[in-house]
């Protein structure tokens, strides 16, 4: 093992020994699923970058980013849905007419 393996590991065990101290118990109990994908080397040296910058992990940085993407996902689907509920409601009577 060299030695930025080995760096790298003791700071996954240090953060995740410090997500156990201040994540809530319920969170700590949440299914979580891995994934893992390829990055070209001038992408993940600019995510190990960016990590470093935030003072974070690049997994948290992804997953940080991941549920931001969903976040607004959720969003937007939320917003198409009052608006095809709201168009279906405001012209109720017209559809019943043509009906």
């Amino acid at each position: 093992m060299n030695t930025l393996d080995w760096l790298n590991r003791r700071i996954r065990e240090y953060l995740e020994f410090k997500l156990d101290v201040l994540m809530p118990d319920d969170a700590r109990t949440q299914k979580m699923a891995t994934y893992t994908i390829d990055l070209p080397e001038e992408s993940s040296a600019e995510l190990e970058q960016l990590a470093k910058a935030s003072g974070v992990s690049p997994e948290r940085v992804l997953a940080d980013k991941i549920e931001q993407m969903l976040d607004d996902f959720r969003i937007e689907r939320k917003r198409f849905s009052d608006a095809t509920d709201y168009v279906l409601k405001k012209n109720q009577e017209l559809y019943r007419r043509l009906a």
